[in-house]
Order: structure tokens, then sequence, then C-alpha cells
């Protein structure tokens, strides 16, 4: 392990939402955040989105994500990964 407690818990979300996203994940609604989800680790918030939902819901066509249609449909992309107050911040 990562001496950093924080990235110890990065790394921890990033196996929980692996096994199991649409439980692990919260979703988030409205504006700049639609169509992507929030996993709290800790005081540590990941924003990501599940490429399979957000294929079925066109939210591809809000992130503008260039690799969608390059990445598997069971594929998780990142966003961020911060501290409460300043994750949101970048939305």
């Amino acid at each position: 392990m990562i001496k950093n407690p924080h990235i110890n818990r990065v790394i921890k979300g990033i196996s929980e939402l692996s096994i199991d996203p649409y439980h692990e994940g919260k979703r988030l609604k409205g504006g700049t955040v639609k169509g992507l989800r929030s996993h709290r680790e800790g005081d540590i918030r990941m924003i990501f989105s599940i490429c399979e939902e957000c294929r079925l819901n066109n939210f591809n066509k809000i992130r503008n994500c260039v690799d969608c249609e390059s990445l598997p449909t069971n594929a998780l992309k990142f966003f961020d990964a911060d501290f409460r107050k300043g994750v949101y911040d970048n939305f």
C-alpha cells in the first residue's frame, strides 16, 4: 500500500466501484453534473460515469467524451477525485 491515506482511499473506491458501480455510485442530477455519479470514500469524493449508462441515456453528448465509442460498455470513466468541497467546483 501507498503511505498517503488519500491515495489509498481512491484506490479502495476504484476497487469497490469495479465490482458494482450502480450500487456504489450515487447518481448526480441536473446542470453540469448530469450523467455523472459520485462515490464517497471517507472524506474523498470520486466523480465518474458508467459508459453503459451514459450511452443509454445520451449523456455522452453532454460530456463530449472523445473516446466514448472506443471504450467497452462496462468501462468506468473517472473525472475527478478530491475533498467534497473542491470536487464539485470543477463542473
